[in-house]
């Protein structure tokens, strides 16, 4: 996919309250309620956030430990695939340049473009290069590095917040799948990771349809378990 491809929009449709919809807004007392605390992003790629009591929404010392431990594990690199085919591929010319355009667009600030903008190589919105980078990835099987680049685009919860955590977590699950010696980290890390956004996405009133997206993704991960 390119970087400069723009999310389609999804239905508008209204889920009600029961079923998966209704597991999520269980899952975590109050969670579809406008007044449930927004949750601090995790430590590693984006802002690390402070530690603050249970009583407040947020994530405890410990809890922020345990997360970048599994984060740590599960993106170490390299990786080595248990069937070659799902393993990383060698990233063709064509590829590589793509990349280092990417790259170099996502990293250098113009700022007669104003905030978030940048000049190469057409002038787009950081969300969707950093999307871009992560399917090039993806596609190449270096799926730590697309989980990376991936999350970096769930942190800024923009436009295409809810396609990059869905391609975040399936890229996760690849890595539990797949990996020699296995990762069980990964798939720890998937579901603690879905729990979050079930949790964002659940807690805003305009948000039924990702609500339910990742609470039906949570449900995937734990019937791997």
């Amino acid at each position: 996919m390119a970087a400069g491809h723009r999310a389609r929009k999804r239905p508008a449709g209204r889920a009600g309250k029961g079923g998966l919809l209704g597991v999520a807004c269980a899952l975590v007392a109050g969670a579809c309620g406008p007044s449930t605390p927004p949750i601090a992003e995790p430590p590693g790629l984006g802002p690390a956030p402070t530690a603050a009591p249970a009583s407040a929404g947020g994530p405890s010392a410990s809890a922020l430990r345990e997360r970048a431990r599994l984060e740590e594990e599960c993106l170490a690199t390299p990786w080595v695939a248990s069937e070659a085919k799902h393993g990383p591929r060698l990233v063709p010319p064509e590829y590589r340049e793509r990349l280092d355009g990417l790259e170099r667009g996502c990293r250098d600030v113009h700022p007669h473009l104003g905030p978030g903008r940048f000049a190469t190589p057409s002038d787009i919105p950081e969300d969707e290069c950093n999307f871009g980078i992560g399917r090039i990835y993806f596609e190449l099987g270096h799926h730590p590095e697309a989980a990376r680049w991936f999350h970096r685009v769930v942190v800024a919860d923009g436009e295409l917040g809810e396609y990059a955590g869905l391609m975040y977590l399936d890229t996760l699950m690849e890595l539990a799948r797949w990996s020699s010696p296995a990762r069980p980290s990964c798939r720890q890390l998937a579901r603690l990771d879905a729990v979050r956004f079930v949790r964002r996405y659940c807690a805003r009133a305009d948000a039924e349809q990702p609500c339910q997206t990742f609470a039906n993704a949570l449900e995937g991960i734990e019937r791997e378990e």
